[in-house]
């Protein structure tokens, strides 16, 4: 992804968000010439003859751009430091084998509560974070273990109003593993789904990125969210000192396809395979018992395969802990704890104001500004002294007093910062998503008829929908790509209908017909072949559509290329992308690229539109639809 690429669509998506963008109307065209004359949908899901003219999207559904809000903060008289030293008191830890239910935060790192909140402060009134305009982190954590490490591998932060962050307690897995501003937690549905069962949690697991499941007290497993986890056969070891192989697949029909009425059973479509066989398969776990047993051995090439990317953003949070956090502009760092006090130490001290700021239901900030220009960065450093003893200290370099140069607002348009006031503590260079909520597609993944679909088959039917629904919505350049979702999931000559956004029986045959071409059946539930989610996936297009495909897979390795591409197609080109993040297929939609943390938003089905943020990275599988070859080309390049 070349160097820049994320701030032309940051200042269009900002401009969207407060209103400066709007949609009108939801009427897509299925004529020969692909255009579309605007009007208004009938509320029903209609379908059309092929000599009919018109396919109405609805005229229920919101399409207005979402809202964006920023609290005011203000400021009060500073409160004066503590003149004495103070001691150090030891941080309490929790071991996995202590209260099996969430721990006050109290009880969790300074290193990890920190950690969470500046994740808040960092998206807070951003379109990253919608919602959390007034967010601030719950009183309790929850331990979660992973089958392969001893003690405790994960905390999941709890965030009032809603939503979550999980965060990695070491180098395992990303300093941030999963977050989301809306919906429960994980704990929490765990803990609903073990009560309709009648079970209890006793310990929680985080299997995948969005994997995770509880047992009870005798270690049988009694809840599980998100896609099922599956044994990884034919892994290898040595794929971690070499680049891991890509391979290869692209489908489209022989000659441009003008509008998708062209399409019939003689339209001829090329299907060009490139790279090795992907020599990996899934395959079912017999038991829970026997799943934990053999997580290390059928997940341990990959772990460490993330463990190792990573290390870049492990290595930017210990740099800043240790050497200090680079400021020229003012810099807001959030107490932790109420009746926090603070002194200000080192050569730097001299060269900033400091003072706190009550943000009344929210929790108080320090906000330290440079006061002079210097010839080279000087350091000093915060030492916070907590109520019930803790202390922390948060090391800073001071470069210069630049005013109009902000910290946190890097890549973002500048009248817009400016106007909005964007009061955060890190820098988020970079925001970008492919259309709104309410063009999401909410497949359930146990809607399909003859088995349970797999992960590669949702999070590709997520994607067709959502590209037959632009052109419904007569967005260029989806207009002449009608004919992706036609009626009951058929092919062409097939009468046309807009992609529903909720499951059918329609939706049903598209997911039968996925799972077929993705992997296979093992006792009612769907397993997904990574070859056959490179090799065979693209071929949906085959007798509907006009449309491209591109899909590249390592072997389940992750690979940054592949991440490149889906952000391409996402944030230049207004695309979602199915991605593979863990061994996990879902639809991502959104990009951010902060400092350290690069992430996806994600949809895997279920009935809602964003599983949450997840680590971007690196990918493993990349997969993605076009209006045309010569579209793909540019999604790629």
């Amino acid at each position: 992804m070349h160097e820049g690429m994320l701030t032309r669509r940051t200042i269009l998506r900002l401009a969207a968000a407060s209103g400066a963008v709007g949609l009108a109307g939801c009427t897509g065209r299925s004529g020969d010439d692909g255009s579309g004359d605007g009007g208004s949908g009938d509320g029903g899901t209609p379908s059309l003859e092929p000599d009919d003219e018109k396919i109405h999207c609805g005229s229920g559904t919101d399409l207005s751009p979402p809202a964006m809000t920023v609290g005011d903060v203000p400021a009060v008289p500073a409160v004066r430091s503590p003149g004495a030293d103070r001691g150090d008191a030891p941080s309490p830890s929790v071991s996995a084998t202590q209260a099996p239910g969430g721990v006050p935060i109290e009880e969790v790192s300074i290193e990890l509560h920190r950690r969470a909140a500046r994740l808040i402060e960092r998206v807070r009134g951003t379109d990253a974070a919608p919602g959390w305009e007034a967010a601030r982190l719950r009183d309790v954590a929850y331990p979660y273990r992973r089958p392969d490490l001893d003690g405790v591998a994960y905390y999941e932060f709890g965030v009032d109003p809603e939503g979550f962050i999980v965060l990695s307690t070491d180098v395992h897995g990303f300093p941030v593993a999963h977050w989301n501003p809306v919906g429960p937690s994980p704990s929490r549905r765990l803990e609903a789904r073990a009560r309709e069962s009648g079970g209890s949690v006793s310990r929680r697991y985080k299997l995948d990125t969005l994997a995770y499941a509880a047992e009870n007290e005798a270690g049988e497993r009694v809840a599980a969210v998100g896609p099922p986890v599956y044994r990884i056969v034919g892994m290898r070891r040595e794929w971690l000192d070499t680049e891991p192989p890509v391979s290869r697949t692209f489908v489209a029909p022989r000659e441009a396809v003008r509008s998708d009425a062209e399409v019939d059973e003689e339209l001829e479509y090329a299907i060009e395979h490139s790279g090795p066989e992907v020599a990996v398969e899934f395959e079912p776990w017999a038991s829970w018992e026997e799943l934990k047993a053999g997580y290390a051995e059928s997940y341990g090439v990959l772990n460490a395969a993330i463990s190792r990317a990573a290390r870049k953003e492990w290595a930017v949070h210990r740099q800043r802990a240790e050497r200090g956090i680079e400021i020229d502009s003012p810099y807001r760092l959030v107490l932790l704890f109420p009746d926090t006090q603070y002194d200000v130490r080192g050569e730097g001290a001299e060269f900033v104001r400091v003072e706190v700021l009550d943000r009344g239901e929210l929790p108080p900030v320090l906000e330290i500004v440079p006061t002079s220009d210097l010839a080279e960065p000087v350091p000093f450093a915060v030492e916070l002294f907590y109520p019930d003893g803790r202390r922390e200290v948060v090391r800073f370099l001071v470069t210069g007093s630049s005013a109009g140069n902000r910290l946190v607002d890097v890549g973002v348009a500048e009248a817009l910062s400016d106007a909005l006031g964007l009061g955060l503590t890190d820098h988020l260079p970079g925001f970008c998503l492919a259309g709104f909520p309410a063009h999401q597609r909410l497949y359930d993944p146990n809607s399909s008829g003859s088995c349970t679909a797999g992960a590669g088959a949702v999070a590709w039917a997520l994607l067709y929908g959502w590209a037959d629904y632009q052109a419904c919505l007569d967005e260029a350049p989806w207009t002449p790509r009608w004919g992706l979702y036609r009626k009951n999931g058929g092919e062409a000559p097939v009468a046309d209908e807009f992609a529903p956004r909720t499951p059918s029986s329609g939706t049903d045959s598209m997911l039968d017909e996925l799972q077929d071409l993705t992997g296979y059946c093992s006792d009612g539930t769907g397993v997904t072949r990574p070859d056959d989610m490179k090799g065979q996936v693209g071929k949906y297009v085959v007798g509907r559509s006009g449309a491209a495909v591109d899909a590249r897979t390592t072997p389940v390795l992750p690979k940054r290329r592949l991440n490149e591409i889906a952000a391409q197609s996402i944030c230049e080109h207004d695309t979602p992308a199915v991605i593979g993040s863990g061994a996990e297929y879902v639809l991502a939609w959104k990009y951010l690229q902060g400092d350290p943390e690069t992430e996806f938003y994600v949809n895997r089905g279920e009935g809602n539109a964003g599983d949450g943020w997840v680590p971007a990275k690196k990918t493993f599988y990349v997969g993605v639809v076009c209006p045309s070859a010569a579209a793909c080309t540019q999604v790629t390049a």
